[in-house]
């Protein structure tokens, strides 16, 4: 199956002169400058950028800046909206007000070693929002502190909500704002003022220090009467091919010569486009040991080969920090270099022991800064080291004629609460700094290239749920160990997650229930709450077990 796609290409710069690369490095400044300007504006006033959409967010923020074009402005504020809405997403949940609903009590469905149908087995809290929680919340996330001011910010909202199409959700709006009203206008206004208003600033102060834009690598678009690569009209040039670059005061445009080869870059045209007359195409630039990176897209067509769903062509793959990262249903581990998370593991600790010190910001502050370079430097480390083990688990799949990888979606992992042995650094904390989750994009790009299948399935319940199907926290006895309550099967914990993730493609009851396919014929996972997952998973348990159990025969 043949499927249209942007490919990413990257050239490098071949006898770039200091001029021009100066000349780069001055504009990748301005932009990271620019991006943290923003950045410490929105952390000093989140009331004014929680709720703001992103057209009014870049129409408010737009400036003009000496040596940047409008584009690399637009697309600097972008980058910068885009992060905050992670952190805002954060800071709008933590600001909702909630109460208790109901205790929900869970009981074992069947007979285990330990326990006997009918045991309580957990008890969850659950929650639920009243109108008095909305009004609360809703007046956290405003900017307000006296009532006077709510009121007469929720009139004019009424009014202009009024002037809309009448539709559920203006209807709900519209309910929210008479509820706001009654409550600012009733005896308890002032304690509903006083309980929003202090945890909007509780929330706020310990989310109150700003993303910090760090690198150099910046986005823009070209917009030149030529083309942004071809080749050199110069023929005294030694250099053959050249990238133009828009937007420098006094150029007409940037030449960059850069290193070419037509079997990986492909044909130039592939990167000409053509709109209302002009040669436009994004790109980005980032700089590398002294050169300069431009990463410029094409369109391609990737060949995808649907294989059947054979067993053995199979390899499941679980992903893990603590003993090895990838753990094979083959019973194959690939590991990275322990020695090496080990000294990371200690530079953090070293760094944590550092900021206990501290009594002031000014001094945390000097840490960060201290440490800030050495962090780069095992980041980078570990970018390139999770790309090599990516390349090494699909070069084992094809040494062992697997023609499709299947892995636990990273995004939806849990946490891990074991510690590093020396230093007492969790393993959750290593994992997400070096960006264990990348591994995913990372494995199934190199599969698309290598022309395999990759497909992710559900990470809930992959670590405690057995070959037998029994589901239970109790069958993990250890983090190495697995001994099911139901059936005693033991194995190592961590080929047997490999089993199961590999059994969710393969079973058709399993696949199609809990995924479903993306373009490219890959399965990827259904969404479904943990419950969810866990009851099917526990039902169709107890439909086998039924379904297996042998009869008494009498005669």
């Amino acid at each position: 199956m043949k499927v249209k796609s942007q490919s990413s290409i990257s050239f490098f710069s071949d006898g770039l002169n200091q001029e021009k690369y100066d000349a780069l490095l001055v504009k990748a400044n301005l932009i990271r400058d620019f991006k943290n300007q923003i950045s410490l504006k929105i952390s000093a006033n989140y009331s004014d950028y929680i709720s703001m959409s992103k057209f009014d967010f870049m129409k408010q923020e737009n400036t003009h800046i000496e040596g940047l074009t409008g584009q690399e402005i637009q697309l600097a504020l972008v980058d910068v909206y885009t992060m905050y809405q992670n952190k805002f997403d954060k800071i709008n949940n933590l600001i909702k007000f909630r109460i208790v609903d109901k205790v929900e009590e869970t009981y074992y469905k069947i007979n285990t070693k330990t326990k006997k149908k009918g045991d309580l087995k957990e008890t969850k809290v659950k929650y639920k929002s009243t109108p008095l929680c909305s009004v609360l919340g809703y007046i956290a996330k405003t900017k307000f502190t006296e009532k006077e001011e709510v009121i007469t910010y929720i009139q004019m909202r009424i009014e202009k909500v009024k002037q809309e199409e009448e539709t559920k959700k203006t209807k709900n709006t519209l309910g929210l704002y008479a509820e706001i009203i009654k409550e600012l206008t009733g005896d308890r206004a002032d304690k509903v003022m006083r309980v929003s208003v202090k945890k909007r600033n509780l929330v706020f102060k310990r989310n109150q220090e700003p993303i910090e834009f760090k690198s150099l690598t910046y986005r823009s678009l070209n917009r030149l009467s030529k083309q942004i690569i071809d080749k050199c009209m110069n023929k005294s040039s030694v250099k053959e091919i050249w990238i133009s670059l828009g937007g420098f005061n006094g150029r007409k445009s940037m030449d960059i010569p850069v290193t070419y080869s037509k079997k990986y870059h492909g044909k130039l045209s592939d990167y000409w486009i053509e709109k209302d007359g002009q040669k436009q195409i994004s790109y980005l630039v980032s700089f590398v040991n002294d050169r300069v990176r431009i990463i410029l897209t094409k369109e391609v067509e990737r060949e995808y080969c649907l294989y059947e769903l054979d067993d053995s062509k199979i390899l499941g793959v679980d992903v893990n920090i603590k003993h090895n990262v990838f753990a094979c249903s083959d019973e194959t581990e690939i590991d990275l270099d322990r020695d090496k998370l080990g000294g990371f593991a200690r530079l953090l600790k070293r760094y944590d022991s550092k900021r206990k010190q501290c009594n002031t910001q000014e001094e945390k502050d000097e840490v960060i800064e201290t440490f800030s370079q050495r962090m780069d430097k095992w980041l980078l480390r570990y970018k390139g080291e999770l790309q090599e083990l990516g390349n090494k688990l699909v070069t084992h799949a094809i040494s062992i004629n697997c023609n499709h990888i299947v892995m636990e979606d990273l995004e939806q992992m849990g946490r891990m609460f074991s510690k590093e042995e020396d230093t007492g650094i969790k393993y959750s904390r290593l994992a997400r700094i070096i960006h264990l989750n990348t591994l995913n994009d990372i494995v199934g790009s190199i599969c698309s290239k290598k022309g395999l299948q990759f497909s992710l399935v559900q990470a809930s319940y992959t670590s405690q749920e057995c070959i037998c199907g029994f589901v239970d926290k109790g069958n993990r006895t250890s983090q190495e160990d697995f001994t099911c309550l139901e059936c005693g099967h033991t194995e190592n914990a961590d080929t047997k997650s490999a089993k199961i993730i590999k059994r969710r493609v393969v079973s058709d009851v399993h696949r199609n229930k809990l995924l479903k396919t993306n373009s490219n014929g890959w399965f990827i996972p259904r969404l479904g709450s943990y419950k969810q997952i866990k009851s099917w998973l526990l039902d169709l348990f107890e439909m086998n077990s039924v379904v297996t159990k042998p009869t008494l025969v009498v005669g």
